[in-house]
């Protein structure tokens, strides 16, 4: 179901990418190319998960999921008033309320993607030193599919599907966005629960297109094609305004250094 290319250089990867409609599909980096796509509320659960089992051995409560993430939203819609200005219409749903906390760094069931396969590299090859990744989701092939599952109003369907019914994802981009957002040309694809991982969601779809492309980019590649993004103007600096772009930037401002000739002292 998924693509998997290595690819030998940057030229193989431009090519790749050129290859994708614009908009037609979505991007992620993922820093080592062996992780899985699973989102950050689902790593919490699964952690909290496993330290029940270990401090209440003799329970065998099963962990409500589905309830835990509704008290998280509430919780979040109770108190958002205190330190934002600006908040959701209450006509709309809460995949807006999601994409607010997803920002503000809360585990949520949103993962992040972008329109742009470049800006995807950049975050695959911010850090770590070992293979790469960069997925590609043809996020139009995935709707067409959905429609069939669920109805037409499938950004509302998406947190009423609950465990044992048949899983999906879409994408997602909000009404309300940031600077962030903006500037990484954001967007998040959504899991229809949060018992399964992404990539087991996307193995139960059957299609004759290719659902989801897989670009590992080898080690060796990383320095190379970090310079390449760099060119471009594809940065921490760029992809986060404000201060912490900046102080985000100063990495990539020391492995530049490290390349440099030592500078002469007069």
């Amino acid at each position: 179901m998924i693509e998997q290319t290595i690819l030998r250089g940057w030229n193989e990867f431009d090519k790749a990418v050129r290859e994708m409609p614009f908009r037609r599909w979505l991007f992620r980096g993922q820093v080592d190319a062996s992780w899985e796509l699973v989102t950050s509320l689902y790593r919490l659960f699964t952690d909290l998960h496993r330290t029940f089992e270990i401090s209440r051995p003799e329970s065998r409560r099963g962990f409500a999921r589905d309830r835990r993430e509704t008290a998280m939203i509430n919780q979040f819609k109770a108190n958002a008033h205190l330190y934002l200005k600006t908040l959701p219409r209450n006509s709309e749903s809460n995949l807006e309320w999601l994409s607010i906390m997803q920002h503000f760094g809360c585990p949520t069931r949103l993962l992040d993607v972008t329109a742009s396969p470049y800006i995807a590299l950049h975050f695959a090859l911010e850090q770590g030193h070992g293979d790469a990744a960069v997925y590609a989701f043809n996020h139009g092939a995935f709707r067409k599919i959905d429609i069939e599952i669920v109805s037409a109003d499938y950004a509302q369907d998406v947190l009423r599907n609950k465990k044992g019914s048949k899983a999906f994802i879409i994408p997602y981009e909000p009404k309300q966005t940031n600077e962030r957002l903006v500037a990484q040309q954001g967007a998040f694809i959504v899991p229809s629960n949060n018992y399964e991982k992404i990539d087991t969601i996307m193995s139960m779809y059957d299609s004759d297109e290719i659902l989801v492309k897989k670009l590992i980019i080898p080690a060796n590649l990383r320095l190379e094609d970090l310079k390449k993004l760099r060119r471009m103007n594809i940065t921490a600096a760029s992809l986060f305004p404000g201060l912490e772009g900046f102080c985000r930037s100063l990495r990539d401002q020391t492995e530049t250094v490290s390349q440099l000739k030592r500078f002469e002292i007069n």
